[in-house]
């Protein structure tokens, strides 16, 4: 990966999802630099958070779902959170994971060069309602460069010769296959010309 596509790929992170998010209760961070760019994060975001990312997404979706019996936005809202409580859950904690991951890189001022791997939420549904959610952020930052005094600094300019010999030469062979044949009625054939003739001839006699 070229500097230039590290500075776009940690650029283009950072601006993802780059809306400022409330959380109920703040998460925690335990920041462990592993080396050569990379990071280890362990995150705790508390359970009101999850709860109320829930709540508001329960609330919302209570507005336009339509189940058998019930007109659309009629529904109890315990048979939408028995309907759809798993997707809800699912897009609460994406949602938690990424404004944690924002809050993070803003706070401790990196520039993420990718999406970090995320450890630990593999079986998140499992989990009870009011636990808090505990994961790992491993990922990797763009390298802090500090540029010496590069000022003053000569360069020398190579000075390019070129044979004037080998320049007619290229100039001539050039020509030579760019040229077309031009019919003449009389004279000899000369050497490079295009011949064309009838004859006969016999093999053994």
């Amino acid at each position: 990966m070229s500097e230039k596509d590290v500075e776009e790929s940690a650029v283009a992170v950072q601006d993802a999802g780059s809306g400022e998010f409330e959380f109920t209760e703040d998460p925690t961070f335990s920041v462990d630099y592993k080396g050569e760019c990379a990071y280890e994060v362990k995150v705790s975001i508390p359970a009101a958070n999850t709860l109320k990312q829930s709540d508001e997404m329960f609330e919302e979706l209570q507005e336009e779902a339509e189940l058998p019996g019930f007109r659309r936005g009629k529904a109890p809202r315990r048979l939408v959170e028995r309907k759809f409580g798993k997707a809800v859950r699912g897009e609460a904690v994406e949602k938690l994971v990424s404004a944690a991951f924002r809050k993070l890189i803003k706070a401790e001022e990196l520039r993420p060069i990718d999406y970090p791997d995320i450890e630990g939420l593999e079986n998140v549904h499992e989990l009870p309602a009011d636990a808090p959610l505990d994961f790992v952020l491993k990922f990797e930052v763009a390298p802090r460069v500090t540029l010496g005094d590069y000022k003053g600094i000569a360069v020398e300019r190579p000075v390019l010769l070129i044979d004037k010999k080998a320049v007619e030469e290229a100039i001539d062979s050039f020509r030579e296959r760019q040229a077309s044949y031009v019919a003449i009625e009389q004279g000899e054939a000369q050497e490079g010309d295009q011949v064309i003739i009838d004859f006969a001839g016999t093999l053994n006699g």
